[in-house]
């Protein structure tokens, strides 16, 4: 009897130390700025004006804030989709992800609708999270690998600057936190929480050693 309720304290500990695969984090504010002029959830010239950026300068970039959790990550993903094309003249851009944590010296919240003005190119000083990815005329998901960014700022507020820095053609504009362009397809930063093998292992052990009695 003793030795099945070691199991089953096993199996309890077992079950609350997996990971859940795909957590997901939702952004608590974005916004589009161009220059000096915010634009968040607004339709401009009947065209849904979600996360616009476009190489032409760095005038057009967009910004998104998330607020990560404690856990360390065995693997995290920023996903952002692009809803827009143009036939006329089709996506065709690079883009940059630059990012900048509340722990930070100079942290600036950008994403807020309520925040500062984006001035002069002070984000271009912000850590670089992911290089370049190149985005088509072809509306789709992009998922792009942030872990390292991820697991340097544990427990902290981040904004991520979205800016193209070359390429041709319109856009690209990403969905929104409100679904500007009405995709559903928000966002979205999905983690893989680090596994507790260790721990697993000394219960694992203790189970065994108790079965030999």
């Amino acid at each position: 009897m003793r030795n099945i309720a070691i199991g089953l304290s096993v199996a309890v500990v077992v079950a609350c130390v997996a990971p859940a695969l795909g957590a997901v984090i939702l952004p608590e504010d974005d916004a589009t700025w161009r220059t000096s002029t915010l634009r968040n959830n607004v339709v401009v010239s009947g065209t849904p004006f979600g996360l616009f950026t476009r190489a032409s300068s760095t005038n057009d970039r967009a910004y998104t804030e998330f607020v990560i959790g404690n856990t360390t990550a065995t693997a995290a993903s920023l996903k952002l989709y692009n809803f827009w094309s143009k036939e006329s003249a089709p996506v065709n851009q690079n883009v940059r992800i630059r990012g900048i944590s509340s722990g930070e010296a100079g942290y600036v919240d950008w994403a807020d609708t309520a925040g500062p003005a984006p001035s002069g190119t002070a984000h271009e000083s912000w850590t670089i999270v992911v290089d370049s990815f190149n985005v088509n005329n072809t509306p789709a998901w992009y998922t792009l690998d942030i872990t390292s960014f991820y697991n340097a700022n544990l427990g902290e507020k981040v904004t991520l600057s979205i800016r193209a820095i070359s390429g041709s053609g319109d856009g690209p504009i990403f969905e929104d936190k409100e679904g500007t362009a009405g995709t559903g397809n928000a966002p979205q930063i999905e983690w893989v929480p680090e596994p507790a093998s260790l721990v697993l292992l000394a219960v694992g052990s203790l189970f065994l050693a108790r079965r030999r009695r």
